[in-house]
């Protein structure tokens, strides 16, 4: 299987990205990589190529998508970034999947007019899995649409659930829709509509969820627009951060908290494993024809090699025929709006 893997995007690319794919070439040998991005930039990478030919190719373009980039400028001033060869590499076959750290809006454009969309979704959503009391759960959509109508909300939830079944594990996984109480009436009109939808699917509806019920772990997957998502998600990202912070400055009080925090160690390093966005890779974009996942901006060469290997997992599990035949049952059903 080749994976097609931007180098140049994200906050410390490339030497992140670069050794995020070293890392995966070395722990699995099922994997062949397409390393996308400036070939002057990427000495360890050559030198591997030199002695792997077979499981490593170099496509070069000096294209760089930035974080200030529009996705609109992206598409129609440098259709040859290093994100847009790795979406066009996909839709050629010649890759199964793509992974970058880059711009999300730009990639979530490149990945749509490229390689497309999935009939029957009209929004691909990113997402991800979230630590919760229970375990890990879901969270659709984490950032690609800030704007939803309520069919997306359900397209969403059926793009989480599988996610969450063949990813997660998780058997018949429980549906929530994010919204500002659990009552049916409570919410906008796109969340009292989604809900209707939801209710009249057939899919494993919880019913509305609120904040506080994501780290309970109420359900196994939470639907949410793109905007919600992303502020959740980057939330959660400072929790772990927060807690550590808090306990240094408290356990130095005095020489018995110091002891009892070395004597929590363990769990702590635990604690902070379980929260660490590195341990997820990045979020599937969910809903297009080929694999592509969207690691975090400042992700670690562990990160991007987890990311490698989410995005792999999802082609080898064919997540995309499972998601087909999802939308099928919805289409065969009697829902307004489809």
């Amino acid at each position: 299987m080749k994976i097609a893997v931007d180098i140049m995007g994200g906050d410390f690319a490339p030497d992140s990205n670069i050794d995020g794919i070293l890392g995966a070439l070395a722990e699995d040998h099922d994997i062949t990589i397409t390393a996308v991005g400036d070939k002057n930039k990427m000495g360890a990478l050559i030198d591997y190529q030199k002695e792997n030919p077979e499981r490593l190719e170099i496509v070069h373009t000096e294209t760089v998508v930035t974080m200030n980039d529009s996705p609109s400028k992206a598409l129609k001033e440098k259709p040859d970034s290093s994100i847009g060869v790795c979406a066009e590499l996909v839709k050629e076959g010649k890759a199964s999947a793509m992974v970058t750290a880059g711009n999300t809006g730009a990639t979530v454009a490149y990945a749509l007019m490229r390689i497309g969309r999935l009939a029957g979704i009209n929004r691909p959503a990113l997402v991800s899995p979230f630590p919760t009391e229970k375990g890990v759960s879901a969270v659709i959509d984490v950032g690609a649409n800030a704007r939803v109508k309520p069919i997306n909300l359900l397209e969403f939830a059926t793009m989480g659930s599988v996610y969450a079944e063949h990813i997660l594990g998780i058997e018949n996984p429980k549906i929530g829709l994010l919204s500002v109480g659990e009552e049916d009436v409570k919410g906008d009109e796109v969340i009292k509509e989604a809900n209707h939808l939801l209710k009249n699917s057939g899919i494993n509806f919880y019913g509305n969820v609120q904040g506080n019920d994501i780290l309970k772990g109420t359900t196994d997957v939470i639907v949410c627009d793109g905007f919600i998502g992303n502020v959740v998600l980057k939330f959660a990202e400072s929790i772990a951060g927060v807690v550590f912070s808090t306990l240094k400055t408290t356990v130095t009080k005095s020489i018995k908290r110091q002891i009892g925090a070395w004597m929590m160690k363990p769990a702590l390093r635990d604690f902070k494993r379980i929260w660490s966005y590195a341990e997820y890779g990045g979020a599937p974009l969910m809903g297009l024809k080929g694999g592509c996942v969207i690691c975090h901006g400042s992700s670690s060469p562990k990160a991007i090699k987890n990311g490698i290997f989410i995005a792999k997992k999802c082609v080898d599990i064919n997540i995309n025929d499972k998601i087909r035949e999802e939308i099928k049952h919805l289409s065969n059903t009697d829902i307004k709006g489809r």
